[in-house]
């Protein structure tokens, strides 16, 4: 990041339209988001590095700051802000805000986890998930902003990259995104939404992507047109990218490799519950049965493939990662969050049975090793969400 200009700045228009956002929540630390925006006016400073004052309160009032710390943030992160403020307290609502120059944005408001060892009577979340742009008004974040919860769950597809004129009630600016510039803009459109804005603004968010983010049924480094792995990977890589810039997460220490960010995790709310987010499109293997002029999702019938013990929708690290937590994990409620449907949806056909390849049906030997090891660990309480 080049060293900033430090004088005061006079925004003609307000950098902050995009919003604020909270996220990852822990019982001592949280991720607060901003981006800045700059509008015609303001063009000339986008290529600058620049400094952006955020600060934590006690109350909703801002009469008790609590911390403040300043970030520096340039044109290679779309001027995207990530703070990772730590040394805070469980169970504790704060609000925060964000400074640059003469401008100032939003209030955001945010609660931490209750502590590790915390007797917890309930867990209030919205999950959500497959927010079409064009196929609707986000009245529901609307309705989420008011609600009194400890989270959202997003589960994915928080934009899509298609379009289908048949139920559009509003419109995608700019043609398909792939590349890192028109995947900023599309999330600049989904972000200027007053009511998404708004349930980012009331709580914080826990976050997995599915496909959209990329491309529809995109299966690792394979997507439905059969494109070359390798241009693939770099729609992946400046897809992940924009993801990253425009969420309240914490990066990593593979955040220089945009093209393979882990974005998995666990969180565990108290003594309750342990609730683990699951990356099913990063890592898993190609669907079964492809058609191959049109690949991606479709229903399939008399398929071998299915039955292959080697074939992931985790990935073999990630699904050795969950096994090992799964175990482990002693608090009575076992949430397990997933971007789609882990029961089966399979329709009779003429000639057997018909499944749908690119859900859980699609990988049935892998949907097997999870069930088995709740089995195995005798495991109570164990709930999917998707």
């Amino acid at each position: 990041v080049a060293a900033p200009a430090d004088q005061a700045r006079a925004w003609r228009v307000n950098p902050f339209a995009l919003g604020v956002a909270s996220g990852r929540p822990r019982p001592d630390s949280m991720v607060l988001w901003t981006r800045l925006l700059f509008s015609d006016e303001d063009r000339a400073l986008g290529t600058e590095a620049l400094r952006v004052q955020v600060e934590v309160f006690a109350d909703a009032a801002l009469k008790r700051r609590v911390q403040q710390a300043t970030v520096v943030t340039d044109d290679t992160r779309a001027h995207s802000v990530h703070w990772h403020v730590q040394r805070l307290q469980p169970s504790t609502d704060y609000w925060y805000r964000f400074r640059q120059g003469d401008a100032l944005s939003a209030v955001g408001h945010t609660r931490t986890a209750p502590a590790m060892n915390a007797e917890v009577r309930q867990l209030r979340i919205a999950l959500a998930s497959c927010q079409h742009y064009e196929q609707g008004q986000f009245v529901a974040h609307q309705e989420i902003a008011q609600q009194a919860l400890d989270f959202v769950l997003f589960m994915g597809d928080y934009i899509y990259e298609s379009s289908n004129p048949q139920y559009a009630v509003r419109k995608h600016h700019g043609e398909e995104p792939k590349s890192l510039a028109q995947y900023r803009a599309r999330y600049e459109q989904y972000k200027r939404d007053p009511m998404l804005q708004a349930a980012h603004a009331a709580h914080p968010w826990v976050l997995m992507w599915d496909d959209h983010e990329v491309v529809n049924d995109y299966a690792n480094d394979q997507d439905r047109q059969f494109t070359d792995p390798q241009q693939m990977l770099k729609r992946r890589a400046a897809a992940y990218q924009a993801y990253f810039e425009h969420q309240p997460l914490l990066l990593g220490p593979d955040a220089n490799e945009p093209a393979s960010m882990r974005l998995y995790d666990q969180l565990s709310w108290g003594r309750l519950a342990d609730l683990w987010t699951l990356d099913c499109r990063q890592y898993r293997s190609a669907q079964a049965c492809r058609d191959p002029v049109r690949g991606g999702g479709r229903m399939v019938m008399q398929c071998d493939e299915l039955s292959d013990p080697s074939r992931t929708m985790l990935g073999h690290t990630q699904e050795g990662w969950l096994t090992e937590r799964l175990r482990q994990s002693t608090r009575p409620w076992k949430l397990v969050a997933q971007a789609t449907q882990i029961s089966s949806t399979s329709v009779p056909a003429p000639s057997g049975r018909a499944y749908w390849n690119d859900a859980w049906d699609g990988y049935p030997e892998a949907r097997k090793r999870l069930l088995q090891t709740v089995v195995d660990a005798k495991l109570q309480n164990v709930v999917t969400l998707g």
